[in-house]
């Protein structure tokens, strides 16, 4: 049985999660919670890097990073289906999968400086948060021309990186901050959302 070490909020192992849930492997995974900021020499030999998520295969071999894991289930589970082999459409779905991941890394950063109270640098919150912002820009204008996967056709790790990336975004900002001016991603993610991956895998608010 594999197993996924992951937080339940980590939009990264979202992205895993709503990828299994999609092959029909959810039912067969050991999901494994997971403490970042405690002393865990298992989880520290699992990924020496400290972090979620992890693939463990039936055969004890470790996967780390998201992408990774994904491209692994991708081609090993999917064969190759969730992901275009080649050509403009393989490039674009990479380059939604590192903007995805990119808005919300930036987002964790604004997040995490705001938490330093006084000596918090309002300035570098104010740079991330704008990184953010241009992301959900640039995902309307691709919602607006469809480049976003249908929420019934072609949903593969494009998709799911930008599905994941919104849910961890929304969970910390507000829906507001996603869909205010932006209605064709608002639109994306009222369809989207309706699929039972995303369902299965949504982040706790009081988390």
């Amino acid at each position: 049985m594999p197993r996924l070490r992951y937080t339940p909020n980590s939009p990264f192992a979202r992205k895993v999660r709503v990828v299994a849930h999609e092959l029909g492997l959810a039912p067969a995974l050991e999901l494994v919670p997971t403490a970042l900021r405690t002393a865990d020499r298992e989880f520290w030999s699992d990924n020496p890097l400290g972090k979620v998520p992890v693939w463990i295969t039936d055969d004890d071999m470790r996967l780390h990073d998201s992408k990774v894991i994904c491209e692994y289930l991708n081609e090993e589970h999917a064969g190759g289906r969730l992901l275009p082999q080649r050509g403009h459409a393989r490039w674009r779905d990479l380059g939604l999968i590192a903007l995805a991941d990119g808005m919300a890394e930036a987002g964790m950063l604004a997040r995490r400086e705001r938490h330093r109270g006084s000596e918090r640098d309002d300035v570098f919150v104010a740079q991330e948060m704008a990184k953010v912002s241009r992301g959900l820009d640039q995902l309307a204008a691709d919602a607006a021309q469809g480049v976003l996967a249908d929420e019934t056709a072609g949903f593969g790790l494009a998709a799911a990186a930008v599905a994941s990336s919104l849910g961890w975004i929304e969970l910390r900002f507000g829906r507001e901050f996603i869909t205010q001016g932006r209605a064709p991603l608002a639109l994306w993610l009222e369809k989207v959302g309706c699929r039972e991956s995303l369902l299965a895998t949504q982040p706790l608010p009081e988390a």
